[in-house]
């Protein structure tokens, strides 16, 4: 009876190995039981920058072991791409999932060289009967290149009136770069601009715009109520050292009257508008700067390695959330800005 039990014990013993041997095999062979999903750490880098991604399921538990990863078709090895030639890449994954091959969504990839933005720091009244040349100026800047930041500074004068829209910040840089009056502009905080007439290709500030420059600002702001978070990240193809950073808070669409000198002008835009022009519309207006005017000091940057800064702000109630929007520069040790960047009021706005 002993042996026989024995023998019925391993009998029992040896079906279990072979059943749990054979379920572990059709696991593997079935793979993913739910589907999964790509993940990307940036959809955009500069040249040779390393870019990581990888595939998590429905449950955010990581799968990246058990994918394929594709770049424009090509399987690469390991979750991480970088090129040193600019332009779009097609990334997705291929996974087992209940025994059958999946693909999941791809997503653009896209390595970029980095091209400075000037920034246009423009000084204005609502006082000023000069200042609706400013608008015109901004305006034709804008349709000669893209490649502009603007941040609209108002003041008041002591001799002709004041401005609801100054701020201390923005007397602040006025009185600090000695600009000489109204309507006048500051661009990279080095070449004066007085609005006299429209740019032309041939200003000196213009064969800046849209050249290659090595540092790149991304930005990203979330909105709840009347909070703002703001996250700046910035990434260079070389190291750095000695940098600044300044964000402003702007807002377009501020309906106010406008004093209008040239009212009985003819040949001006603002010809038979009226003296005060009533409910002018007013963009790009400095709310808020939220660093130091002169920028904040930033890490020094080593090449190809992002990083990142966060600010936070609250709305004041006469301010509309709708119309705000941020500007960034990163400024040299010398506190030239370098470069620029843009973006609307809970927009993620990638490396350009």
């Amino acid at each position: 009876m002993k042996i026989k039990s024995l023998h019925f014990a391993l009998l029992i013993l040896l079906v279990s190995v072979l059943v749990s041997c054979g379920s572990d095999d059709k696991a593997i062979e079935q793979g993913l039981a739910t589907e999964a999903f790509l993940v990307i750490d940036a959809n955009t880098g500069l040249r040779n920058q390393e870019i990581t991604f990888g595939l998590t399921d429905a449950n955010d538990v990581d799968q990246s072991a058990a994918a394929t990863f594709f770049i424009n078709g090509e399987a690469i090895e390991g979750a991480t791409f970088s090129s040193e030639t600019e332009g779009a890449y097609k990334l997705y994954a291929t996974y087992t999932l209940n025994g059958e091959l999946a693909t999941t969504q791809s997503q653009d990839v896209n390595i970029i060289i980095p091209r400075r933005k000037i920034l246009l720091e423009a000084f204005t009244g609502v006082w000023c009967g000069n200042c609706p040349r400013k608008k015109t100026a901004v305006n034709e800047l804008r349709v000669l290149t893209p490649y502009a930041a603007v941040v609209s500074i108002h003041g008041n004068s002591v001799n002709t009136g004041t401005d609801p829209l100054t701020i201390p910040d923005g007397m602040f840089i006025k009185d600090y770069f000695e600009i000489p009056g109204y309507p006048y502009g500051m661009v990279n905080r080095e070449d004066f601009w007085y609005f006299g007439s429209g740019p032309t290709a041939d200003e000196p500030f213009m064969e800046l715009a849209g050249n290659e420059i090595p540092v790149s600002i991304a930005i990203n702001s979330q909105r709840l109520g009347d909070a703002l978070s703001i996250e700046t990240s910035l990434v260079s193809e070389q190291d750095l050292a000695n940098h600044r950073i300044i964000v402003y808070l702007v807002e377009d669409g501020i309906l106010l009257d406008q004093v209008n000198y040239y009212n009985d002008n003819p040949s001006s835009p603002f010809y038979q508008m009226g003296n005060p022009i009533k409910d002018y519309e007013h963009s790009d207006v400095l709310r808020e700067i939220l660093t130091d005017p002169l920028g904040d000091e930033i890490s020094n940057l080593t090449a190809l390695t992002p990083i990142t800064q966060s600010f936070t702000t609250t709305i004041s109630s006469e301010f509309n959330p709708q119309n705000l929007k941020l500007v960034v520069a990163i400024l040299n040790s010398n506190g030239t800005p370098i470069n620029a960047q843009f973006a609307n009021i809970s927009e993620n706005k990638p490396y350009e």
